[in-house]
């Protein structure tokens, strides 16, 4: 799968006691230390396809259902083989943590993958198989809608992050023993022309009171679509500033909230070319 970055801050950690052990000597003692636990974390930036959306879905939480993508309460398990050239790694038994979907004015749609994962190995170089990459492109940003209080908005920017909170659990092991999911929060942020149309989504927050409604984010390109619908999106207000002389912009920010039958968001999602 093509990719922009990967970042990947996985590291061994180290038992060490010379920090609380006297022992009259002014540097630490070498024999003192063992080999402690592997933490790995990496997150890779994507700009992907529709095509690759659908490989990635059911990697971010989401199962499908009559059509419709739904929110599990659980995160599915997968495995990462990264071709570093000199050695090929594989990452067993990931997670992803959190996404974070977002976009601008004239790029593509990115998407951030945060993953934890429990073991890792390490193959010799030529030893990756990688099978056909697709052959669609990813959504454009001017592909995009925002309807907020069921009103089309013009916007900028935006970002899509769900953090699910995932807790690595090592019992008497040098690497974890399980991931399990134990929350999930997740938050819409946008920027808009502050402008008459507009007022209402910071006033009635602002200074009228709780002000959570349905709203939608949806991209499409050529007949390949993607839409998310939030059940109810409520805003953070904050007031705009006013910088030099560039036009005034409204920054929106939003948590997300499910009612006890209808969950946070859902996707609709079609890869067809």
């Amino acid at each position: 799968m093509p990719f922009r970055s990967i970042r990947d801050d996985s590291r061994r950690l180290i038992v060490d006691d010379n920090p609380e052990m006297i022992t009259g000597l002014m540097d630490p003692l070498s024999s003192r230390v063992s080999q402690g636990q592997l933490m790995l974390d990496m997150t890779i930036r994507l700009r992907p396809t529709p095509l690759e959306l659908t490989e990635l879905l059911p990697l971010m939480g989401f199962a499908l259902d009559s059509g419709v993508w739904k929110l599990e309460e659980d995160i599915d398990e997968f495995t990462v083989i990264i071709d570093r050239v000199a050695k090929v790694h594989t990452y067993a038994t990931c997670k992803v943590n959190q996404f974070v979907l977002w976009g601008q004015v004239g790029q593509p749609v990115n998407l951030d993958l945060q993953i934890i994962g429990t073991s890792l190995t390490e193959g010799n170089a030529g030893t990756f198989s990688a099978t056909a990459m697709v052959t669609d492109a990813p959504y454009p940003f001017s592909g995009g809608t925002l309807t907020l209080k069921s009103s089309t908005r013009v916007f900028d920017r935006f970002q899509l992050a769900s953090q699910h909170f995932l807790e690595r659990q090592f019992e008497n092991s040098l690497t974890a023993n399980c991931i399990d999911m134990t929350r999930r929060e997740t938050t819409l942020a946008t920027s808009l022309p502050y402008i008459s149309g507009n007022t209402a989504l910071l006033t009635t927050p602002m200074l009228t009171g709780t002000d959570g409604a349905a709203a939608t984010l949806a991209f499409a390109r050529g007949g390949q679509s993607t839409s998310i619908a939030f059940t109810h999106a409520l805003p953070l207000a904050r007031m705009p500033s006013i910088m030099n002389k560039q036009a005034i912009r409204l920054d929106k920010f939003y948590r997300l909230y499910r009612t006890v039958s209808t969950k946070a968001y859902e996707v609709t999602h079609d890869d067809t070319v």
